[in-house]
């Protein structure tokens, strides 16, 4: 039941993520975070949020607050490390007069795992445990979903899919780990 709920709540998340990192620009102005980070602090505070609402025993720990502050740190950190990994991967492919499809199609699948294994080990740590063979299907997923980007179309961003695809997916396989500790007694 837990997947289908944070499902939702990741399509939410990649919606106003996309729409937020897009409409301001703030690399350059002192004092505000810079526009990548925004999506991760919005999928960090979106699952902070079920979290709180519906795992009554993360607020049996005493830290509880400071767990929840953590983990949206890790997802904004995730998340950054995520996008400038596959950038990083691209750059030096973009200077070259022929495309590299292959590149690109790396890049993302790399940055998409980077971001879900970073993303999955600040989760398992701070808020619920996840199982080793869960934990690697989910970094896998988050590879494959990185992919997303090259479903867009000329009518559709490509990063309005990736946002969506990879929160949603990424959510549900957070709920899926969380359907499978409820004999636990995490969930």
């Amino acid at each position: 039941m837990h997947k289908y709920s944070l499902g939702l709540i990741g399509f939410t998340s990649g919606i106003v993520s996309y729409y937020t990192s897009n409409s301001f620009d703030t690399r350059d102005t002192p004092g505000f975070l810079p526009y990548d980070l925004c999506a991760g602090i919005i999928f960090g505070i979106a699952i902070s949020f079920f979290v709180f609402f519906f795992l009554p025993s993360i607020k049996k720990s005493r830290f509880w607050l400071l767990q929840l502050a953590s983990w949206i740190i890790v997802s904004m950190v995730s998340y950054y490390f995520a996008v400038h990994t596959t950038v990083t991967i691209i750059d030096p492919a973009s200077s070259n007069y022929a495309p590299q499809p292959f590149i690109e199609y790396l890049a993302f699948f790399v940055g998409g795992s980077l971001g879900a294994f970073l993303m999955l080990l600040g989760f398992h740590f701070l808020l619920v445990p996840i199982k080793q063979y869960r934990f690697i299907v989910l970094v896998i997923l988050g590879g494959i979903l990185g992919l997303s980007s090259f479903l867009g179309t000329n009518s559709l961003n490509p990063l309005f899919v990736l946002f969506i695809v990879w929160q949603t997916g990424m959510a549900f396989g957070l709920g899926w780990c969380l359907d499978h500790n409820k004999v636990n007694n995490y969930a």
